[in-house]
């Protein structure tokens, strides 16, 4: 079974290819020994997959310093940074677009933790449960625990986002458009 790295490297050589800004506006990978010790919720109790996410790339930026669009491996939005993702906890059964939960809701689950941000409030968001950690993305003041697109793990995400650009069909209700050289995602 292809790992997240595995997947990861399609995703990169696919992106130098045909949208080399977009790829360049990765941030470059996390140590390791960083990941699995950061504070303050220490990232070595994530799931296996998304430690491993977060020594592939350190967050992407969107703009360069002078306001050019690089584009975006993911639709909707921008990968976080590990420091990023450990400020934006998600609580699991959070309702409200911050991650708080609702007056009147249960107490929130551990946090989820937040890999992608962006436009409308759409976050790609790993939730660990009943022994799986599947990867939701949210619209809105959707919940990891509620509506919305699903895959089982980060792999499983990361498989399908590169399957989606080798062949130009759709992922995550988008499909990527390549524009002057950089990646972009319609509406399918």
């Amino acid at each position: 079974m292809p790992t997240v790295a595995e997947h990861w490297k399609r995703i990169i050589t696919w992106c130098d290819r045909f949208a080399p800004f977009t790829a360049h506006a990765l941030r470059p990978p996390t140590a390791p020994a960083v990941v699995a010790g950061s504070p303050p919720a220490p990232a070595a109790d994530w799931p296996r997959q998304v430690r491993e996410f977060f020594t592939l790339h350190n967050g992407a930026y969107l703009r360069t310093r002078s306001g050019m669009w690089l584009g975006s491996i993911v639709p909707h939005g921008r990968l976080l940074s590990l420091d990023e993702a450990l400020a934006r906890p998600v609580a699991a059964n959070s309702s409200a677009p911050d991650g708080t939960a609702s007056v009147g809701s249960a107490a929130p689950e551990p946090a989820a933790v937040p890999l992608a941000v962006g436009e409308g409030k759409h976050r790609f968001v790993v939730a660990a449960g009943h022994g799986r950690h599947e990867v939701t993305v949210l619209a809105g003041g959707g919940t990891p625990t509620g509506r919305g697109l699903r895959w089982a793990s980060p792999a499983q995400l990361l498989a399908e986002l590169a399957d989606a650009l080798e062949t130009g069909t759709s992922f995550a209700r988008r499909r990527p458009v390549v524009v002057d050289r950089r990646l972009t995602w319609a509406p399918n």
